[in-house]
């Protein structure tokens, strides 16, 4: 799961990608297309699904692209969407009662959880 928001570029992400893997980026530095081919090996080897969650601007997103990885994105802009390929689902906000009951769902509990207990 990597977080973008407005403040983090491609490189601080992969940098976290790199980390969570385990792949030894210590002599890239600043070289970002090396780091993507760094995890890119190390991908070609597994299958994994990446969610790049909150992503602002394509440029975010782009060298994911290259990775042979089954990616989510997800986006308030659809532009990022549409030029990040693949089949893009539009989701409405949902209203509290729903977001709880959803909650609800996915812990396997019956329990009213709008309640205060």
């Amino acid at each position: 799961w990597l977080r973008f928001g407005q403040e983090k570029s491609a490189l601080d992400v992969l940098r976290e990608l790199a980390g969570m893997l385990d792949v030894d980026i210590s002599a890239l530095r600043e070289q970002q297309a090396a780091i993507v081919d760094a995890i890119k090996r190390w991908l070609d080897t597994r299958r994994c699904l990446l969610i790049l969650d909150d992503v602002w601007v394509f440029e975010q997103a782009k060298p994911f692209t290259r990775l042979h990885a089954g990616r989510l994105l997800t986006t308030r802009v659809r532009e990022v969407a549409t030029r990040a390929g693949g089949r893009t689902q539009e989701l409405d906000t949902l209203e509290p009662r729903q977001a709880l009951r959803l909650l609800a769902a996915c812990m396997q509990t019956d329990a009213d959880l709008s309640t205060d207990a």
